[in-house]
């Protein structure tokens, strides 16, 4: 199921008093350059992505500069199978996002991309018809773009107890906003951290911290639809 901008607009209208988001595209090969920057356009300003096109020709694609991005901190996983539009959403908001946090390990580097043409004998040709650009940064090709905090962790990890990039983006969050700090008037006090994923909605953090404890529960789903998945606890 492609993760589209309307799924993406849902999931943030549902959890519109969140005082931060984390992001996640770890292990997310993409999938279509007009979608990333759409969801990107949730969070940032005005941005462009270029395709070159071996050919000579370019095509753009650009944010609205429509003063509604949401200005919440942000961390966004990433790790070395994140790649092509996922590395496109990452790179726009590293640039363009008011307050954004790269978490993780150095992603692939596909900074190009594919075309096909067809053949007499009915086949069909895949090759590379160009490369991206994506705001001021250099095309990414090969080399990756590098985290602001480097935490390296096997993929095999992801959503259990030892996901320790996970971990580490609460904490960052836990640092960056005042919803962790305890109040001693109320039972405790909720935050939210929703995981996104380029492709689908992979899971829902939900924190709870007390006077004296934090607890931490999530919740899976294939994504969030205009019916509504429901979620199952799984820890």
């Amino acid at each position: 199921e492609q993760f589209t901008l309307g799924n993406m607009s849902n999931a943030l209208n549902e959890l519109s008093e969140s005082k931060s988001y984390v992001i996640d595209l770890r292990d997310n090969g993409g999938g279509l350059t007009s979608v990333a920057v759409d969801i990107a356009d949730n969070f940032i300003g005005e941005a462009v992505v270029e395709m070159h096109l071996y050919t000579g020709s370019v095509d753009t694609f650009k944010t609205k500069n429509d003063d509604k991005e949401i200005k919440k901190p942000i961390v966004v996983l990433m790790n070395e199978k994140t790649a092509s539009a996922s590395e496109i959403l990452s790179s726009l908001l590293k640039q363009y996002g008011s307050d954004v946090t790269l978490v993780g390990a150095t992603t692939l580097g596909k900074g190009i991309f594919q075309g096909d043409a067809k053949l007499s004998d009915g086949g069909k040709l895949h090759y590379t018809a160009g490369y991206y650009t994506v705001g001021d940064m250099e095309c990414y090709q090969g080399i990756g773009i590098e985290p602001d905090v480097e935490v390296k962790m096997d993929s095999t990890l992801i959503g259990t107890d030892d996901d320790i990039q996970l971990k580490k983006a609460i904490e960052i969050l836990e640092n960056k906003t005042d919803s962790f700090v305890p109040d001693r008037t109320s039972h405790g006090i909720i935050h939210f951290i929703y995981i996104f994923s380029l492709q689908k909605v992979s899971s829902l953090s939900l924190t709870v911290q007390d006077t004296d404890n934090i607890h931490q529960c999530t919740f899976s789903g294939t994504g969030l639809t205009d019916d509504g998945d429901k979620f199952s606890l799984i820890d």
